[in-house]
């Protein structure tokens, strides 16, 4: 599932649904809508599963993206849901901010996930980049290309003339050797992005 898939699924209503896995998240971004921490709260689990478990073919989203926090601080529940919703015809994207990336490796569980979901997106931005190194998050993206699954960054810029897009784009392209889909939004004046 490509991120152009993803985009155009926003203008049916209902085509997706969105779920925040957690509140827990082990990096401090100083832009974090949510203002996550260490500590957050965590969806009930065996509730999402049972909801998902209600889809069906002709009654489910065509998507449906976890998200958090972080969703990889639950990597076994973000497999479950993926799965459980596969079983109605429904795709699964998540979102990660790429904490698993420090020190370029990754781990056998982000594995798991990749070949569980149909789309990984990984965020990317200035604020991230003090967390998780660029040439770090370059190294996942790769070696999450390089499973299979469908990639894609989803960046935030401080404003329309913030170059970080730009270069982060040329960095992917001169790292992959081929462009990987971009999502650009701008920093939010929400959680601890209020005080930007």
């Amino acid at each position: 599932m490509r991120l152009a898939d993803l985009m155009s699924l926003r203008q049916t209503v209902g085509a997706g649904l969105l779920v925040t896995l957690t509140e827990r998240c082990p990096l401090r971004c100083a832009h974090c809508s949510l203002a996550a921490t260490r500590d957050g709260r965590d969806l009930d689990a065996a509730a999402l599963l049972r909801f998902l478990r209600t889809f069906t073919p002709d009654c489910r989203p065509e998507v449906l993206m976890l998200t958090g926090g972080e969703p990889l601080t639950r990597p076994g529940l973000v497999v479950e849901a993926a799965e459980a919703a596969r079983e109605a015809g429904t795709r699964t994207a998540v979102l990660s901010g790429g904490f698993f990336a420090v020190g370029g490796q990754l781990p056998p569980t982000v594995r798991r996930v990749a070949a569980a979901v149909d789309h990984f997106s990984l965020s990317a931005d200035a604020h991230h980049e003090r967390e998780v190194p660029r040439r770090d998050l370059l190294a996942a993206l790769e070696a999450l290309a390089a499973t299979g699954v469908a990639v894609s960054l989803h960046a935030l810029a401080a404003g329309p003339d913030d170059p970080y897009p730009d270069e982060l784009a040329a960095d992917v392209t001169a790292r992959l050797g081929r462009a990987v889909p971009l999502l650009v939004g701008l920093v939010r004046p929400l959680g601890r992005g209020a005080a930007l």
